[in-house]
């Protein structure tokens, strides 16, 4: 099971001014991404490296400091889709983008990531 205290740890993070894009795409063990995932290590694991390659790394370190946020916000019970909302409205505002844009941004990059989760459970 994965510990809150790490999603904590980023939040705390991203609180202490980071950017959204500066975040590292490059480890995939730890990450929102990553985190996100509620399969198997090496499906998790292995669709996150996929992703990245898919996506690129810009998108990648979005979709990765939304996925972390929305975790956070999960942890103080908000409901997944309130969770969602903000952590991408918060991503919207930092790079001064609306959040509908941003919404559509990342939802098509949460897709992706199912998409690469269902190929690595048949590899």
């Amino acid at each position: 099971m994965k510990t809150s205290s790490r999603y904590r740890h980023k939040w705390v993070s991203v609180l202490s001014g980071v950017s959204l894009l500066g975040l590292s795409a490059g480890n995939l063990n730890a990450d929102g991404v990553n985190d996100m995932c509620v399969d198997s290590n090496k499906i998790c694991e292995c669709a996150a490296r996929k992703l990245n390659t898919e996506v690129g790394q810009d998108a990648y370190a979005l979709y990765e400091a939304v996925g972390t946020a929305y975790l956070v916000n999960k942890d103080t019970q908000m409901n997944m889709v309130e969770a969602w909302d903000a952590a991408v409205k918060a991503a919207a505002e930092k790079q001064g983008q609306n959040f509908s844009d941003m919404l559509s941004k990342t939802n098509k990059i949460g897709s992706e990531h199912r998409e690469m989760i269902e190929a690595c459970k048949g590899s």
